[in-house]
């Protein structure tokens, strides 16, 4: 071996450490898609999340799907999605706002 050929080795395999020590560990996110088809009025709620479903053992929710979708019937849909609370206080909240009609400012 060369001294050019592995000083481009070396420098190979730097950049491949490096990337990796700046890499995150642990990815995380969830992504929320509303819906509506224009012709029946029909609203639709879906998400995907990065999240075990082990993760909600001894969270007071069935699934995702019990603290991300707020569905007032008739009226509006909305996701809550970060920082969910234990208490559920923001999923009320939203659902209070949207069924008095609170403009989304």
């Amino acid at each position: 071996m060369t001294r050019d050929s592995f000083g481009r080795q070396a420098r190979r395999i730097l950049s491949t450490l490096v990337l990796l020590a700046l890499s995150p560990a642990l990815l995380s996110a969830t992504w929320s898609v509303i819906a509506v088809d224009t012709r029946t009025g029909q609203v639709i709620i879906a998400s995907a999340t990065c999240v075990a479903q082990g993760r909600f053992a001894g969270f007071p929710a069935q699934g995702l799907m019990d603290i991300q979708a707020i569905v007032v019937p008739g009226v509006a849909v909305a996701a809550a999605q970060a920082a969910v609370d234990n208490t559920r206080e923001n999923q009320r909240l939203i659902y209070r706002e949207l069924k008095a009609g609170t403009p989304p400012d």
